[in-house]
């Protein structure tokens, strides 16, 4: 850490870089959007992973058009969700405070799915064991492939 003389030998050499805020907002504005494709797209993967699972190692038909349903899902309610937990700011201050809340929206989100497709009990019929796949999926590949993001533009200059 620096001393207070060598903070007041930076202050007085006037070396410091501002940023517009303009460019602030827009870098924002591109992280957040970034992290939305990101989760998003391990979300799609992590269903798509799980049900070639479910097929592949598992008994009985899994038929990928009626799973076809819970892709506007993935792609509205998902991201609603983090947003309203705040995951979407742009960037984080603590890394274990984004993996709760990361956790804590997908079993949410995963729950009411559960709940939804239990209540309903038509044509949409749905294997548990691809649900817990996903979930499970889910858990881990969306946190790294946010950390993935996160290295990317942590590289590139304002």
């Amino acid at each position: 850490t620096p001393t207070l003389e060598e903070l007041s030998l930076l202050i007085k050499e006037n070396n410091v870089k501002y940023f517009p805020k303009r460019k602030i907002l827009l870098r924002k504005l591109t992280a957040s959007t970034a992290l939305v494709i990101s989760d998003v797209v391990w979300l799609c993967f992590s269903m798509i992973t799980s049900l070639f699972l479910r097929s592949t190692f598992w008994a009985g038909e899994v038929h990928p058009n009626v799973y076809s349903g819970i892709l506007p899902v993935i792609l509205t309610v998902f991201p609603i969700v983090f947003a309203m937990r705040g995951l979407y700011p742009g960037f984080v201050k603590d890394v274990i405070y984004e993996l709760k809340n990361i956790t804590y929206s997908i079993t949410t989100v995963f729950a009411l799915l559960c709940t939804f497709t239990f209540l309903i009990k038509g044509d949409w019929e749905f294997s548990r064991l691809a649900f817990l796949f996903s979930w499970i999926l889910s858990i881990i590949t969306v946190p790294t492939g946010r950390a993935y993001i996160r290295h990317k533009f942590s590289k590139s200059e304002c």
